[in-house]
């Protein structure tokens, strides 16, 4: 349990997650291993210019729809886009870790309700296979990188123990005793994993010692001073979930600066581990840390939100962030 400091001034929450980072650790590791990647000629699409994301791309070929009728439907409010990129992520985060038709039923199922599962796989075993064999081929042809990606993988593994050993990429970390499976994951997730832990370094560094890590002109902006004195001085990281370090702040006026330093460094040491495929990161805070929340600017400056949820004419239950003054 986290006990809050109760001393003047008040305190605030900061969340940096960091945008679809283990599949940007995927394409990067495939430009790496295999020396080309779709995914990352679709990530640098959707960054330089607003192209579709990741998920979107694969509910359109889901849905058997290009890609431009699928941006114009979410960009209409299309409920079934919706629902069909929500469950795009699924086959996304699940196939590269090695996951097999079979096995992504039961790891859908985990992750839907009865009714979704149901629309996506239907309700025989016989059938929930076929399609999610059908899904898995979609995906392939979607990124097919990950054909030569897992063939690479596979010779690292031993045929009679089915273990093998990985060296991780750019670290070197090496791990022993791992089944494919363990493999194909372990690249990305390792990855995101070294990154991140720098991120918290840089950021621990900043908050107890004050001095900027970034080699910049100092006192440039309102994040450090002409003697490189970093803004986040002060501030303390509170927790650390994988890739949303959350750093609490305090309500003294710079929460703003504080919160865009933090995201800054988040981006700063993400891109370095995966020098070719852009890196992003938003910054939220909040005065009780909340999964999902959105950041909302006031006079252009970031303000605390909080949860407030709205039941619809169809009455479905929506959640909008507001300022949580």
């Amino acid at each position: 349990m986290l006990i809050r400091r109760q001393i003047s001034p008040p305190w605030v929450y900061c969340s940096t997650d960091a945008d679809t980072i283990e599949l940007r650790a995927h394409a990067q590791n495939c430009l790496e291993l295999v020396g080309w990647s779709k995914m990352a000629d679709a990530l640098w699409d959707q960054h330089q210019n607003g192209g579709p994301d990741l998920h979107l791309r694969l509910a359109a070929s889901i849905l058997g729809i290009t890609k431009e009728q699928a941006v114009a439907l979410k960009n209409a409010g299309d409920l079934e886009m919706a629902l069909a990129r929500q469950f795009a992520k699924i086959p996304n985060f699940g196939f590269p870790g090695g996951l097999g038709a079979e096995t992504m039923v039961m790891y859908a199922a985990g992750q839907l309700d009865k009714a979704m599962h149901q629309k996506w796989f239907g309700v025989e075993r016989e059938e929930q296979i076929k399609k999610s064999k059908w899904i898995r081929g979609v995906w392939f042809n979607e990124w097919p990188e990950n054909d030569p990606y897992f063939k690479i993988v596979g010779e690292m593994i031993d045929r009679e123990s089915g273990e093998g050993v990985i060296r991780q990429l750019m670290s070197g970390r090496v791990r022993g005793g791992v089944r494919f499976t363990a493999a194909a994951n372990g690249f990305f997730q390792g990855r995101v994993a070294d990154g991140m832990k720098e991120v918290l370094w840089h950021l621990a560094d900043e908050c107890y010692t004050g001095r900027c890590t970034t080699e910049h002109a100092h006192g440039g902006s309102s994040l450090c001073t002409v003697d490189g004195r970093s803004i986040l001085f002060g501030s303390r990281p509170v927790m650390f979930l994988h890739d949303e370090p959350i750093v609490e702040h305090p309500e003294d006026g710079t929460e703003s600066d504080r919160a865009e330093r933090q995201r800054q460094i988040v981006v700063e040491c993400l891109s370095r581990w995966m020098p070719d495929i852009p890196c992003t990161s938003s910054a939220v805070l909040m005065r009780r840390w909340q999964k999902g929340a959105e950041p909302l600017k006031v006079n252009g400056k970031l303000v605390p939100v909080k949860p407030e949820k709205i039941t619809g004419t169809d009455g479905k239950v929506k959640v909008n962030w507001i300022h949580d003054s």
